[in-house]
């Protein structure tokens, strides 16, 4: 659970304590249920985004959206491979591969002449 979001509800807590508006009698309860709703919540706001981001790392890798990381043994891009949507979270794949930056290879090919 969220710091601000525990925070807020220790404020609602202590203010409606003994007015009988608002009681919880087992508050760990209460923080497990809240943050199974967070959970939920999350996990609606990913499926209102229209794509997942697969971004290739320079391991080759795939670091996506959703939280889980994926690799193909043989490398190479997603779409010969025929991925289209995202293996756990169903959404079409958007891929952002991995880009060499230019002063880092240049570096490298310095340090190869020396």
């Amino acid at each position: 659970m969220s710091k601000k979001l525990s925070e807020r509800m220790n404020t609602l807590l202590d203010s409606n304590r003994g007015t009988g508006l608002f009681w919880v009698d087992n508050f760990s309860d209460w923080v497990q249920k809240v943050a199974a709703l967070e959970a939920k919540l999350e996990a609606m706001e990913r499926l209102r985004v229209r794509y997942c981001i697969w971004t290739e790392n320079e391991d080759g890798y795939y670091d996506t959206d959703c939280d889980q990381s994926f690799v193909l043994n043989d490398g190479g891009p997603l779409a010969p491979h025929g991925f289209k949507f995202c293996v756990y979270c169903g959404r079409p794949i958007t891929e952002k591969p991995y880009v060499v930056a230019v002063e880092q290879d240049q570096e490298e090919q310095e340090d190869v002449r020396h």
